[in-house]
């Protein structure tokens, strides 16, 4: 609350014309107060001109809670973007990953992620890779450990480490 009144009460000696937020997924409720402030969301509409808010972020981040963070509030801005006419673009092919492997993580997380329905969801979007040769040797394999029988049986924490330790070694 001192950083809020302190950015209420503070008389910038420059006046912004664009705010930009990186990792916005990773942006707290009081840091969200704190940007509102800074691009008069706060205030009632005088007629001055108003900072553009520019965000970069990703909701699927957004679901780890990092300071506080909350996905919601990520879906929030998003759509008050979006409402205001402001554009909203979605970073869909990969430059450093080949077409293979991102349809694997696209299968795998397709069925993790869910549609986003859900106010606490981020949803899914399926994404291209940079094309060219796919390389000779694996670069990733996945391993499943966990899970012990097909009727999806959870393993302990222990023998879950011994069977990836011995996958592993």
């Amino acid at each position: 609350d001192k950083l809020v009144t302190g950015v209420q009460t503070c008389a910038l000696p420059i006046s912004f014309r664009h705010v930009m937020v990186d990792e916005f997924q990773d942006t707290s409720p009081l840091q969200m107060r704190v940007i509102d402030l800074l691009v008069g969301r706060a205030a009632p509409d005088d007629g001055t001109p108003r900072p553009q808010l520019f965000v970069v972020g990703d909701a699927k981040q957004a679901i780890y809670r990092f300071r506080g963070s909350d996905v919601r509030q990520f879906n929030r801005v998003h759509a008050a973007i979006d409402a205001t006419g402001g554009a909203v673009l979605h970073l869909s092919q990969s430059f450093r990953t080949h077409d293979a492997l991102i349809e694997v993580l696209n299968d795998l997380f397709t069925a993790v992620l869910g549609d986003g329905s859900r106010e606490f969801e981020a949803p899914m979007q399926r994404m291209t890779g940079r094309g060219g040769d796919v390389p000779a040797a694996p670069h990733l394999t996945l391993i499943p450990v966990g899970v012990t029988d097909p009727a999806g049986a959870r393993a302990s924490d222990d023998h879950a480490r011994r069977v990836e330790a011995d996958l592993v070694a």
